[in-house]
């Protein structure tokens, strides 16, 4: 195995810890929220809104979702392209934070949220901003096309 390789193969381990990180918290986040959804709002420091709570497992499905796509490049045989899928993943879960984070701005911003949710979307800014350039600077191919295998 080359030095080249045996960097790319290790830089990718890296990227398995972000996504653990990130896709974990929302996944973990969502399926609480489906299981116990006014508990997990209460854990979240956020007052339960006077709603069904059918709506915040129906948010939880949603959210657990977009937290497991985090995994989806790391599934398959080795030698498939691994690099196009992170980067598919990157774009999606990049362009889902940054209209989750805009939606949570604007309510927040017409009071239709209490500032508890303001940790939801700056994290969601941070995330998608950090995918963004991870995607244009830290995962171009050094030496043109190609993928981690």
């Amino acid at each position: 195995m080359t030095s080249s390789r045996t960097s790319e193969r290790s830089s990718f381990r890296a990227w398995a810890v972000y996504c653990a990180l990130a896709g974990g918290g929302d996944a973990v986040t969502g399926i609480l929220l489906m299981s116990a959804p006014l508990f997990t709002l209460r854990l979240m420091g956020i007052a339960p809104p006077p709603t069904e709570p059918v709506f915040l497992q129906f948010v939880g499905a949603f959210v657990a979702g977009v937290g497991l796509c985090y995994g989806l490049p790391f599934l398959g045989q080795p030698g498939e392209p691994r690099r196009s899928r992170l980067v598919a993943i990157f774009d999606a879960t990049a362009f889902i934070r940054l209209s989750v984070a805009g939606f949570v701005f604007f309510a927040l911003a017409q009071g239709e949220l209490v500032p508890a949710w303001k940790t939801v979307a700056i994290t969601d800014v941070v995330l998608a901003l950090f995918q963004i350039f991870a995607r244009r600077h830290l995962l171009a191919p050094a030496d043109g096309p190609g993928d981690i295998t």
